[in-house]
């Protein structure tokens, strides 16, 4: 990735992140923010490939919406490594000599996605969330791709109260990429993190 690539990222992601903690400020007296990490499901890859298990990232800012409903924005990053078996690679020259790595092609997906949180008791620790957004898949390697996508995701978690505002969280929320990509057509990040 180049660094003017990586300073529009970051740019895009910080004016967005403002934008959204103004607008929940402004629009709800019980506002939050969050932030979180983990590692997502290992899931199958295109023919002859594999992907294996990687990070993933999110920052967060919402509020809440009426008794039981949040409103949440999340900036996400969410990383793997691809051995794309696809690609020939050269014989062994000689005898006993070691194979040759297989080829690696590491995918990203970075995104903004709007999400509703439906808490399913009085104290909030179990809900359900489902949003909408937009997905930027990147793939760097062997072969090289830079796609946007409308994405989808659902999902549930926990969030315990450990302090007056501080609550630990626990959740996982599918993510699906609509119409075909280049990439992973969808990724399954187990986040654990903070709410304040």
């Amino acid at each position: 990735m180049t660094s003017h690539r990586i300073a529009r990222r970051v740019a895009c992601a910080t004016a967005a992140l403002l934008a959204c903690l103004l607008s929940v400020h402004a629009a709800a007296a019980q506002s939050f923010v969050e932030f979180g990490g983990g590692w997502n499901y290992r899931q199958s890859a295109p023919a002859n490939d594999s992907y294996s298990a990687a990070l993933n990232g999110r920052l967060s800012a919402g509020g809440r919406v009426s008794d039981n409903l949040l409103l949440r924005f999340d900036l996400f990053d969410a990383q793997y490594d691809r051995n794309d078996r696809a690609v020939a690679l050269p014989p062994c020259p000689v005898e006993g000599c070691s194979s040759p790595a297989v080829p690696r092609l590491t995918t990203s997906v970075a995104g903004l996605t709007v999400n509703g949180i439906a808490e399913l008791d009085r104290r909030g620790i179990v809900y359900l969330i489902g949003g909408a957004g937009l997905d930027e898949a990147f793939g760097h390697g062997t072969t090289s791709f830079s796609e946007t996508h409308l994405g989808v995701s659902f999902g549930a978690g926990v969030a315990v109260p450990i302090g007056n505002r501080l609550r630990a969280v626990l959740e996982t929320q599918f993510h699906s990429m609509l119409g075909p990509t280049s990439g992973t057509p969808w990724f399954l990040p187990i986040t654990i993190g903070v709410r304040y």
